[in-house]
């Protein structure tokens, strides 16, 4: 879902900003040699030039390769063909199904407001036993945010709240807008339909750990079930959570 966000320019703004700014451009670096010893010069209309300089394992989706992309037009016609994508295209149907028999939780941040809930519809109707988290909370502070929260009115999706705080973060502690927001999406499909998330550890670059949830325990919106259903209790039942272990209080990292 990664690369779905970057074509809507979801999430990945700041890392693309922090790249642009910070590491060099290719034709900056060193030029590579192929193995047949010849020099690679970047060329934006030369010839597909890909360098892959890592391959490793890893344990939840198997081998990965990293490459660096010297020619331009490949990274064009690339995001040209992942666009004319939908969500509900045939393959993405059949990696949806594939989720389903498997029992693989689709946790997804969806297009702004309605863009794609016709799609999602379309998922959920062909795939009513595929366990679906909404992320961002529908990004709440855009228009028809309570567009993608309606879709927790089927039995297998829910919202969760992780950045809840980031998109509030103009108005900060104690997100007051943010507590409006999730006691009008609790009206709209049931509190047991909403899930607490921290977007931990990028909020700690402007919150603590415990500011990340103590605005609900604090709030005087909520009632102390609704709270419990919020902040835990829907999360184990959704994800199957079973025997936790309670984890140590790190001072430093939560306050």
């Amino acid at each position: 879902m990664l690369i779905w966000c970057f074509v809507r320019e979801m999430c990945v703004r700041r890392t693309l900003e922090f790249l642009g700014n910070v590491v060099p451009c290719t034709d900056k670096m060193p030029r590579l040699i192929t193995t047949e010893g010849v020099e690679v010069t970047p060329d934006s209309n030369g010839p597909t030039s890909l360098f892959f300089f890592k391959t490793t394992v890893e344990p939840h989706i198997g081998q990965v390769s990293y490459f660096k992309v010297i020619c331009r037009n490949f990274v064009q016609k690339s995001i040209l063909r992942i666009k004319s994508k939908m969500l509900n295209c045939e393959e993405m149907m059949q990696m949806f199904g594939l989720m389903e028999e498997r029992n693989i939780i689709l946790s997804i941040d969806l297009a702004e407001g309605s863009t794609q809930i016709a799609e999602m519809e379309e998922i959920i109707a062909q795939y009513p036993r595929l366990k679906i988290a909404i992320g961002h909370f529908g990004m709440v502070t855009l228009p028809e945010w309570k567009q993608q929260i309606l879709l927790a009115r089927h039995p297998n999706v829910m919202i969760e709240s992780g950045g809840i705080t980031w998109l509030f973060n103009e108005e900060f502690y104690p997100f007051k807008g943010a507590v409006k927001a999730i006691r009008e999406a609790a009206d709209l499909v049931g509190m047991e339909k909403l899930m607490w998330g921290s977007d931990y550890p990028r909020t700690i670059t402007a919150i603590t750990y415990k500011m990340s949830y103590d605005f609900i325990t604090k709030s005087p919106e909520l009632t102390e079930s609704e709270k419990a259903l919020f902040l835990g209790e829907n999360a184990r039942n959704f994800y199957g959570f079973s025997n936790l272990h309670t984890l140590p209080y790190i001072k430093n990292m939560s306050e």
